[in-house]
């Protein structure tokens, strides 16, 4: 299964510099001492307390990052902590904020603000704010001319040690000056730590994005060179119509001092597009708000991981005004496009089933079709909406109209491309173009597509539907397997490779999909289970040749996460077969309930990730799973078929 008709082989807080940089270090204090620091060049005072003596939890108070630069040396830089009170004890790892104050401002005062408006987040989230140079942010033309990604980058790192830090779920956020530096910071960090960025009141300038490539800043602020951010963020900007610093339709903002003039930005919601695109979004820029709350217009890329809110009448304060409903929905993956919780992934629209002309004369086709489609929905749920596509070469004018409604089924309303160029466009794709030619040609090829973008759908196409008419089993079989594979992609970020955290690799998608179907079909008393495990080793089943045991010889140094045997050919003996003996040994030597490894996981990883998902449910992480597959699988069939045995299950 592959996105877009591209087959694979079917079912047959704020910133800290590093302390790695010579001129940087990183000192804590009380927040009695040294109170008026922010104003001294000097560290006197300021004692730098070594890592060992740290207590293991972060503490609310005032921490010290001392940096040096041509305005200053040894300077020693104030950020504020605030850790949330609990009536009994902490629960566990907490997710991070880290907020930049606007030109003028100063971190205190942002505290008491963010602490008095925004009591929900503050209660469930530890908040850190940090102090720019001078109530500035080295951006373009500012009076600071610190390095501030360093700055930032070491608070992350710093903190991201504590016991009690979500580590991979940190925040930056900003105001004006301080959203400035957060879309440089998405530009050019490259810390693993940063999950999300909020920009307030300030899209991408002029200097940042050229119109074609996103620009480092360089140590000379000329932002010469281009940049390539990390992919698998997630962004949110946050803008008022009436804004008179930073104009909302972009241009030179009447105020903002940058070389030569006045600092100029993009649109906002252009902005915003540049973003959901170098994020993986490929369809047109959104015209109209995917929602609208109130005075807010909600514009949703990628199922909310790029988002912009508009804020009508509202000025220079946008970020302050936006509802703190929104703000929370963002920041814990609640958006209505992008929630981790499978109800709201689930579909209303039944699957279609479409057949060509010349097909399913005696109903068999569709009938056998859907028992595997009915009883996987009824195991996973229904997600959708859901095309399959039984296709076959007697009738070129049947099989033409189906691809037309195809590509009807594929229209973005939002889109200012008209619906007949829409549909054009699809029809003329090289892949579109050479599935018809398989049908009529009557070339057996297909399997699971998808859509990346509104809107979002699922397709199981078939191009040469008569080998299912005449094999009931196989019809069957096949149909679980792809549905399965739905379940999987409406759980996981298919835009990202898929060894990102955000996608599962191709062992779990066809490894887990080749055992439950096998698994199901063998309760819909149709195939022995465990004699089709068997085959597998041996001589490789209904996949093909080889199996498993003659693969092990030929490739001793072999390894399941390895996502290189699409092109080597030996795809399917380590993702389809091996893949399927890895799900067996989680079940029944691990000991983790079918539904649990079958089902439930994936619904934690658009939150927590893959690998986090995978150890909290199966009681190891990958990388402990893969070793000790590893010296189970290369057992004799005898001995690893004894895990089919529950009296000698291992724990």
């Amino acid at each position: 299964m592959m996105p877009h008709g591209v087959r694979m082989i079917s079912w047959s807080v704020l910133l800290i510099a590093s302390v790695c940089w010579t001129n940087t270090t990183v000192a804590q204090t009380a927040a009695k001492v040294g109170r008026n620091r922010l104003r001294s060049p000097s560290t006197r005072g300021v004692p730098e307390i070594p890592w060992k003596s740290y207590s293991t939890q972060l503490a609310s108070g005032q921490y010290f990052v001392v940096q040096s630069w041509p305005q200053e040396k040894k300077f020693a830089r104030p950020y504020y902590v605030h850790v949330p009170k609990f009536e009994k004890s902490q629960p566990g790892e907490m997710p991070v904020i880290v907020f930049l104050h606007g030109n003028g401002g100063n971190a205190k005062d942002a505290m008491r603000g963010f602490l008095r408006r925004r009591k929900r987040i503050a209660s469930r989230f530890i908040l850190v704010f940090a102090q720019g140079y001078r109530e500035s942010w080295n951006i373009v033309s500012e009076r600071s001319k610190a390095d501030d990604r360093r700055f930032v980058e070491s608070i992350v790192q710093r903190l991201a040690k504590f016991d009690n830090v979500a580590s991979s779920n940190f925040t930056v956020m900003g105001a004006s000056n301080g959203a400035a530096l957060v879309n440089q910071l998405a530009i050019e960090s490259k810390l693993p730590n940063i999950r999300n960025y909020i920009s307030g009141v300030s899209p991408l300038n002029v200097w940042q994005y050229d119109g074609k490539n996103f620009k480092s800043k360089g140590n000379d602020n000329n932002y010469r060179a281009d940049a390539k951010p990390m992919t698998g963020k997630r962004l949110l900007n946050v803008s008022g119509t009436d804004d008179k610093l930073v104009p909302y339709r972009g241009g030179p903002s009447r105020v903002i001092p940058a070389k030569n003039g006045k600092l100029a930005f993009l649109d906002a919601e252009q902005s915003t597009f540049v973003w959901a695109r170098h994020m993986g979004y490929k369809g047109e820029r959104l015209l109209r708000p995917s929602r609208i709350e109130g005075n807010t217009e909600v514009f949703s890329y990628l199922r909310g991981d790029v988002m912009h809110c508009k804020l009508n009448n509202v000025g220079h304060g946008a970020l302050s005004d936006i509802s703190e409903d929104i703000l929370l929905a963002f920041l814990q993956s609640e958006d209505r496009e992008n929630s981790s919780d499978s109800e709201d992934r689930t579909s209303d629209v039944k699957p279609v089933v479409i057949v060509a002309e010349g097909l399913n004369a005696d109903g068999s086709l569709v009938k056998y079709y859907r028992r595997g489609l009915n009883y996987a929905i009824e195991y996973f749920g229904n997600y959708g909406p859901y095309y399959i596509y039984l296709l076959g070469p007697v009738s070129e004018k049947s099989v033409r109209d189906i691809f037309r409604r195809r590509a009807a089924s594929r229209v973005n309303p939002n889109s200012a491309i008209s619906v007949d160029r829409q549909i054009g466009e699809f029809l003329t794709r090289p892949n579109v173009v050479a599935e018809i030619k398989a049908v009529m040609s009557g070339k057996s090829e297909g399997g699971l597509t998808w859509t990346q973008d509104s809107p979002l759908l699922y397709e199981d196409v078939t191009t040469n539907a008569r080998g299912r008419e005449k094999d009931p089993i196989e019809n069957t079989w096949g149909a679980l397997h792809e549905y399965h594979h739905v379940f999987q992609m409406a759980h996981c970020d298919t835009k990202q490779e898929r060894t990102s955290d955000k996608n599962i690799n191709s062992w779990i998608a066809e490894g887990m999909a080749t055992y439950s179907s096998a698994k199901f079909m063998e309760n819909l008393k149709l195939v022995d289970f465990k004699n089709y495990m068997l085959e597998l080793r041996k001589s490789g089943g209904n996949i093909g040749r080889p199996g498993i045991n003659e693969f092990l010889v030929k490739k001793e140094n072999w390894q399941l996460q390895n996502e290189n045997y699409w092109e080597s050919g030996d795809s399917a003996q380590v993702y389809y077969m091996l893949g399927a003996w890895a799900t067996a040994y989680l079940i029944h030597v691990q000991g983790v309930d079918e539904v649990t490894v079958l089902k439930d996981w994936f619904r934690d990883i658009p939150r927590l990730g893959k690998s986090a998902a995978f150890k909290k449910h199966m009681g190891i992480s990958l990388e402990g799973f893969y070793v000790k597959f590893d010296t189970f699988i290369r057992q004799s069939d005898e001995k690893v078929m004894q895990i089919f045995q529950p009296q000698i299950k291992e724990k």
